[in-house]
């Protein structure tokens, strides 16, 4: 196990990183949902706000595909040293 996180030491950091900025996007994006629903019974959305919620969700949605990756990389990197 020590073998393989020394043989792939960045794909491990990014594989960090992005389950760092996942748990983080995660958070944003259930806030800024709040925002959207009460500036919907508000009547004070703009269409930027529901633009920008929009990119966060492609964003979000994109890093969790990247995120699949380092994880079958490093699976698939365990399985084959046994």
């Amino acid at each position: 196990m020590k073998e393989i996180l020394k043989n792939n030491r960045n794909l491990v950091i990014v594989y960090l990183a992005i389950g760092l900025f996942n748990a983080f996007l995660a958070n944003y994006k259930a806030g800024y949902f709040q925002k959207i629903v009460d500036g919907l019974t508000d009547q004070t959305i703009t269409i930027y706000g529901i633009l920008f919620y929009g990119t966060i969700l492609v964003v979000d949605y994109g890093i969790n595909y990247l995120d699949e990756y380092p994880a079958a990389k490093l699976e698939n990197e365990m399985w084959l040293q046994r």
